[in-house]
């Protein structure tokens, strides 16, 4: 199942690029499509259908955690369960926008985003406890330690691409009649969404695995 939830997201994430390159980086298509539909296949738009995918990806891993702790009560998942649902409804809600604009109107606009510079590093160093976590519980697996080393780069070049945002977006920068933000932006919000996905590849396989495990326990205790 988890598998097929990654393939599932991947496809639906190449066709919101599709759209999104055909209504923002194209001069051919983008008045082709309905006005009132291009807010959704606009990235960039805190509405767009990626970012309710992105929020939707990363409830479903924050679940999936807690799932895990139940089955194997170990904290940590908790704490990782616990992080990616405060990053769903923060996605959901635009909390750290909304921060970085208080901040913004007393201190004055700066040369990056406010939120960048206030919650930036806590994000950062929530994420480095996030990966030791999981780097240790899938030890004696290589290929789910590639995935989660993946996906945590995908974060990490994410908010690495949010650094860099605000000077793009006060720059004249361009290339072929588009703003070199509406590139960025492609990029930024798509590892946003992919490395969740990712993440769930692994521990939605964990978890069906202990799953399992512990309901044949129960099975062969009560034949017992």
């Amino acid at each position: 199942m988890a598998g097929a939830v990654m393939r599932g997201t991947w496809v639906l994430w190449l066709l919101l690029v599709i759209g999104h390159v055909a209504t923002q980086l194209t001069w051919r298509f983008r008045y082709s499509v309905p006005e009132d539909l291009r807010p959704l296949l606009n990235m960039s738009d805190e509405q767009s259908l990626l970012t309710w995918l992105t929020v939707c990806m990363g409830f479903v891993l924050g679940v999936s955690c807690l799932l895990a702790w139940r089955l194997t009560q170990q904290l940590g998942w908790l704490a990782v369960g616990a992080l990616f649902l405060y990053i769903s409804f923060d996605d959901a809600t635009m909390l750290h926008e909304r921060i970085g604009w208080m901040i913004e109107r007393k201190e004055g606009y700066g040369d990056v985003y406010r939120w960048v510079q206030w919650i930036g590093p806590v994000y950062g160093l929530a994420g480095i406890a996030a990966f030791t976590f999981l780097w240790r519980v899938f030890s004696g697996n290589l290929n789910s330690r590639k995935r989660v080393f993946t996906a945590f780069a995908c974060l990490g070049m994410a908010l690495v691409f949010e650094v860099f945002e605000h000077p793009l977006h006060e720059s004249s920068m361009a290339w072929r009649g588009f703003s070199i933000e509406r590139y960025t932006i492609l990029f930024e919000e798509s590892l946003e969404l992919l490395a969740p996905a990712i993440l769930f590849s692994v521990i939605g396989g964990f978890v069906e695995k202990r799953y399992l495990e512990s309901y044949r326990q129960r099975v062969g205790a009560s034949n017992d």
